[in-house]
């Protein structure tokens, strides 16, 4: 809401204040934001806390796998060149010494049995070295058994073990990096959630401040305020009022101007038809209402390269702004007040020594150009005319006439069946050069063999096989588009009641006239020559309405 504004037409100088818009909700908004920022701000330190703790448990999730494994990999390599070998180490010496004992208890058993039978040992002593010789069999044998085990089984089966365990660690390793790089992305999330959350708040902030500071529209330059009210030519309303104290504006609402009144331009748009013969730097004479007996100078400074819409009711007339940039003395621009009504003409070319009559004097028939003058003798004559350049009020005569001939004007009016007759005559001209074109056409090409392929069907033999296998979607109907290209040609003069088809009547009839060689259709040509002859020599002795006269302006 406006809270306050200076007087219209008050005169300002740059930093002034002029508008003091409405700031309580924008002040609220701010408030209510800064506990939002505050929170977010909380929220992204605790993320930032988190992430860091993180960081830490991964580092020591990871030394103590990374230890594990390693652990099981020196376990495996200890077992392996260190305790087996030492078992094997043990057992073959205990195996070479079960033997010597072996051989002691043999060679003691032997000793004994001599003796026994010298009579020298008991048969008890005897059988104790018996038992001695068997219990050092029996301890080589075991120890020899333990060292096959150990080699075969217990080895195999402490280093299955052993990589196993190695291999379990070596995969807790992996899910332990595995989840702690997770864990590390999750906590990135969160923290770069959080961080773009504060960022984003404080741009809202930022925007909020920079709104709030917007509420106070201070002179960006010296000038005189101008309310934008809406004028009477606009769309709204002319007595709809926008800017006053109380009011509501909306988001990039125009408020206020402050024009440089030493630099002033018009503003227009003019019309698609003719923008093509305006360009920057043109000319331009401008007459302000205000001043009607002062001509002001310009330039065209702005041309728009898109159209815009037409003023309602014609929003579909295209028209491009354009501006004119005054080019007089401050003193005399300076008088010279924003919204006033001007009128302007662009001098697109400016040629000397030329010849032009009145745009009244002109009719236009087929691409040519005519006239009608009075002779020496009073009479009028008809001048075929080479016309250049035009204006709204004169067209430029290249060949035709010469300065002092009297032109009759509005010659429409004066010579309506002479004229009708010879724009029948371009006409017919027209289609006979038409009819030309499809001769020489269909001697380069079959025309029954070119509609038959058109259609896909077999060569007719009369008009009306040749109807029926043109009539594709058998209608009983020809248009334009089922006949071929030399026929469609002829297809106006074909359809003589003009309801945008030829039945198999009219088809008949055409068929016969192009037969006889008579294809220009309509009545004898000696009854039409005469009714041309007739009417022209009416029209000859009419009295002319002589209304204009060739002349060589300056300026077109």
């Amino acid at each position: 809401m406006i809270i306050s504004i200076v007087p219209e037409g008050t005169k300002v100088n740059k930093g002034d204040l002029v508008c003091q818009l409405d700031k309580k909700e924008l002040e609220e908004k701010i408030t209510a934001k800064e506990v939002v920022i505050n929170t977010a701000e909380a929220n992204m330190l605790q993320a930032k806390e988190n992430l860091e703790i993180q960081k830490i448990v991964n580092e020591r999730d990871k030394s103590t796998a990374e230890t594990a494994y390693q652990l099981a990999l020196l376990d495996k390599e200890k077992y392996e060149n260190g305790e087996y070998r030492q078992l094997v180490n043990t057992l073959e010496g205990s195996i070479k010494l079960k033997q010597e004992e072996k051989t002691r208890a043999e060679q003691s058993l032997e000793f004994s049995k001599r003796m026994a039978k010298k009579g020298y040992r008991s048969q008890s002593e005897l059988e104790a070295e018996q038992l001695s010789f068997n219990k050092a069999v029996i301890e080589v044998s075991v120890e020899q058994e333990k060292l096959v085990v150990l080699k075969n089984y217990e080895y195999r089966r402490k280093i299955a073990e052993l990589n196993a365990n190695a291999k379990d660690l070596e995969l807790d390793l992996e899910r332990v990096n595995k989840k702690a790089d997770s864990a590390i992305v999750s906590m990135q999330s969160v923290y770069n959630t959080a961080m773009q959350n504060l960022e984003a708040q404080n741009k809202e902030m930022a925007d909020l401040k920079s709104y709030l500071a917007n509420t106070t529209l201070y002179a960006p330059q010296n000038g005189e305020v101008v309310y934008a009210n809406p004028s009477s030519s606009s769309s709204y309303r002319s007595s709809e009022v926008l800017i006053a104290e109380g009011l509501s504006v909306r988001e990039r609402q125009q408020i206020v101007k402050i024009p440089d009144l030493e630099h002033v331009k018009v503003e227009s748009r003019i019309h698609e038809s003719v923008i093509g013969r305006v360009s920057l730097g043109q000319p331009a004479v401008i007459r302000i209402i205000s001043f009607p007996d002062e001509i002001f100078n310009g330039v065209i400074s702005e041309v728009s390269s898109v159209p815009m819409s037409g003023s309602f009711p014609n929003t579909d007339i295209k028209e491009y702004r354009v501006c004119v940039a005054l080019t007089d003395e401050p003193e005399k621009v300076r008088r010279l007040r924003p919204g006033l009504t001007a009128e302007f003409e662009i001098i697109v070319d400016n040629r000397g020594d030329i010849l032009q009559i009145p745009v009244q004097g002109i009719i236009n028939i087929g691409s040519d150009y005519f006239c009608y003058m009075l002779d020496p003798e009073g009479n009028p004559l008809r001048k075929k005319l080479k016309v250049g350049d035009t204006n709204d009020t004169s067209v430029e005569i290249i060949e035709g006439i010469t300065v002092g001939d009297q032109i009759i004007l509005n010659p429409r009016s004066s010579f309506p069946k002479e004229i009708s007759m010879l724009e029948e005559e371009y006409t017919n001209k027209a289609d006979q050069k038409q009819e030309s074109e499809a001769r020489e056409l269909a001697k380069k090409v079959d025309v029954k063999k070119l509609a038959q392929e058109s259609v896909g069907v077999e060569p007719a033999t009369d008009a009306v096989s040749r109807f029926q296998s043109m009539d594709i979607n058998k209608d009983q109907k020809l248009t334009v588009d089922e006949l071929p290209p030399p026929m469609a040609n002829a297809f106006v003069r074909m359809d003589t009641n003009l309801d945008g088809g030829v039945d198999l009547e009219e088809f008949k009839t055409a068929a016969a006239r192009m037969k006889n060689g008579n294809r220009t259709g309509g009545g004898p040509p000696s009854e039409r020559s005469g009714e041309r002859s007739g009417g022209d020599k009416a029209n000859l002795q009419r009295a002319p309405q002589a209304g204009g006269r060739a002349s060589s302006p300056a300026n077109p």
